[in-house]
């Protein structure tokens, strides 16, 4: 016989499941009310703050302000060697955009999708002039 609330096998005579704690009747179904059980993951389920939005945010804007400022206290003659400076020193900062960005959408604080938003464009722009400067 095996629990139908969490498919673990059970023997014929227990009463209630090892695995989930369940209390099982004799035709194997369980007497725990589902909506009580989905009313508890749905409490306990993480949500989105806005602190994990602005991390991301952040990291990712002081990585593209990391970006300018060192490419242009680095004076490198050859011009497509700084692009490609510009473009390895902005790579990380793009996962860092897309991430906050997404979950700055998830957020209802209009002020934190605005920040995300706009993080991301940032981002996203620097991003191409970099691999612009690398073939100009």
């Amino acid at each position: 016989m095996f629990c139908e609330n969490c498919g673990a096998k059970v023997e014929d005579n227990e009463q209630t499941c090892r695995n989930c704690g369940c209390n099982i009747t004799q035709d194997n179904t369980p007497l725990i009310d589902l909506t009580q059980q989905f009313n508890y993951v749905k409490k306990t389920a993480k949500k989105p703050t806005a602190l994990n939005a602005m991390i991301f945010i952040i990291i990712a804007f002081a990585l593209v302000i990391r970006v300018q400022f060192t490419s242009q206290f680095f004076y490198i003659r050859l011009y497509y060697l700084r692009g490609l400076f510009e473009f390895i020193l902005c790579l990380p900062a793009l996962p860092f955009a897309i991430i906050g960005f997404i979950k700055s959408l998830k957020i209802e604080n209009i002020a934190v999708k605005l920040i995300g938003i706009l993080t991301f464009i940032y981002t996203v722009t620097i991003f191409v002039y970099t691999i612009f400067g690398i073939f100009i």
